[in-house]
Parts: C-alpha cells; structure tokens; sequence
C-alpha cells in the first residue's frame, strides 16, 4: 500500500527512466546520438524457406552472451512449445520433456557438436547462434533494422 501522500507516479517511475541505457537512441552527453551496440549476443530468429532474410518478424529474441548455452538451449525450446504447440501438446512437454517431439538440439558439425547454434522445430523452426557486432540502424521514418555479423564456426570444427 502507497504511504500517506505517496503519489503512484512516485512509486512507478516512467519507463524511460527504469531503460535510460536501452532506449533505441540516446545521447552521449555531447550531442552526438549513441545507436545500440552489443559486441555478443545470443541472437534467436525464426528461419524458413519462406522468410525473407531481412524480415523483423524473424527476430524472436535477443539474449545476453553470459547465458549458458544450456538456458539458452531450454529458452528456445520453450519458445517453440509455447508458439507452436496445441494446448495437449503443451501439457505433455510440461509433463516429460521426452514428450516433445522436436526437442532444441546443438548443431553438429563434422559429426561434432558445436553449442555456438541451436535448432528446434519443423518449418519453421528456431535457431539460435551467438552473433557479434550486433546493431540496430534506425531510418528517418523511424523503422528499425538489426545488423550481426555470424560468429564463425571454430577451426578445430571445420574440415
């Protein structure tokens, strides 16, 4: 409960103050507009011969690179269940985890797993990857484009 003459902006402060280091566009103290920048990232998007490339609506998340490629693994199977799933479906998956039938799964490279890349589902399906130089460039209407560069796929894993 609110004190006495608490007012319940007091207690709530605007969203641009709780993101002030998230907002799209800030400035940098001189004026100069600071665009978003992340040097890593897990980027998760979905993927499907119908997608064009480019599309936001491929983009379903964007994760901290400190996450462990297993939380990671887990969110986008998470992900797919909740967006793909029949409610009899979800209920079995929340039930056994065996129940799914397309469980996320590292990408395998030469035989070898490599947990840089994530995969789940049909099509579409999701895919997860640690990206890096990951940015977002903002056109004069105010339409929003995120740019990444693929993290190349270690040496010890190509042929």
């Amino acid at each position: 409960m609110a004190k006495t003459g608490e007012k319940a902006k007091d207690r709530h402060p605007p969203l641009q103050k709780l993101y002030k280091n998230a907002c799209p566009l800030t400035e940098d103290g001189g004026g100069n507009v600071k665009k978003p920048y992340m040097k890593k990232a897990w980027l998760v998007t979905w993927e499907s011969p119908r997608t064009p490339p480019d599309s936001e609506a491929q983009i379903v998340a964007i994760l901290d690179y400190r996450c462990s490629e297993k939380k990671v693994k887990l969110y986008i199977e998470q992900c797919y269940i909740d967006r793909c799933y029949s409610l009899e479906e979800k209920m079995a998956c929340a039930k056994s985890r065996k129940n799914n039938p397309y469980p996320a799964e590292f990408n395998k490279i030469n035989g070898l797993v490599f947990a840089g890349q994530i995969t789940c589902g049909a099509n579409p399906w999701l895919f997860g990857r640690l990206v890096k130089n990951l940015s977002l460039r903002v056109d004069e209407d105010g339409g929003q484009k995120l740019l990444w560069e693929e993290t190349e796929i270690p040496k010890s894993l190509r042929p």
